[in-house]
């Protein structure tokens, strides 16, 4: 449960947050150049640019994501791994594997579990029936271990075929557009770990909170000879 200073600092937070999108987009302004705070000023749908709001908004999900959730993935990616030693083994020896490897950890143990949506006409599916504005719960969890999808979907297959078919991060236009990035980050990341160091032990773990991945993780690494 949240105390009085949990949320005074939350709230400075997310001040400084907005600060910081207000200064980004000033200096968009003055100077519009080829970045994506002057792409999201210039966006239009349906030729109506974004609210300012919208542009803050975007502006904060990109620091957030880009930071915050890769952090996580990566932790639960070495939270997986250590529970697979042998694969993490394959992993060092087979680099070329990686690939396949992030897309079935995303599939397996992906830290953002789901997210709200509100539909915009109405939508009817078997027992299912959402009116317009409804909102809905889309929960990747279940979605990514799905039997009628997957083949033994409760085992982590490291060399799973299809474990790009998760929907870790959405699909069609919500597809997460820094899915690339974040894929190229978690390569890299476990590409580092996996040849610098044998199968790590977990001691210990924090909490998880909010996201699906321990707020901290306590791990002992040997170097390789």
């Amino acid at each position: 449960e949240m105390t009085a200073d949990d949320v005074a600092r939350v709230e400075a937070a997310a001040a400084e947050m907005r600060a910081y999108g207000e200064e980004r987009i000033a200096a968009s302004r003055a100077e519009p150049g080829d970045d994506l705070v002057t792409r999201l000023l210039e966006a239009e749908v349906d030729g109506r640019r974004l609210d300012h709001d919208d542009v803050i908004a975007m502006i904060t999900g990109f620091v957030f994501a880009g930071a915050e959730t890769t952090r996580r993935q990566l932790t639960a990616a070495v939270q997986v791994l250590a529970d697979h030693p042998d694969d993490w083994e394959r992993l060092a020896n087979e680099p070329n594997l990686l690939p396949v490897a992030v897309d079935e950890i995303l599939r397996y143990q992906p830290i953002v579990p789901g997210l709200s949506r509100r539909a915009e006409e109405p939508f009817d599916r078997g027992d299912l029936a959402v009116g317009e504005g409804g909102r809905v719960l889309l929960t990747f969890t279940t979605a990514n271990r799905d039997p009628e999808r997957f083949d033994d979907p409760d085992r982590f297959v490291v060399d799973r075929a299809d474990a790009h078919a998760h929907l870790t991060f959405g699909w069609g236009p919500h597809l997460c557009v820094g899915a690339g990035l974040a894929r190229m980050e978690l390569v890299e990341g476990l590409r580092a770990l996996t040849t610098r160091f044998e199968a790590p032990q977990v001691e210990a773990a924090g909490p998880t909170t909010g996201l699906g991945a321990p707020d901290w993780l306590q791990v002992r690494f040997t170097a390789r000879r």
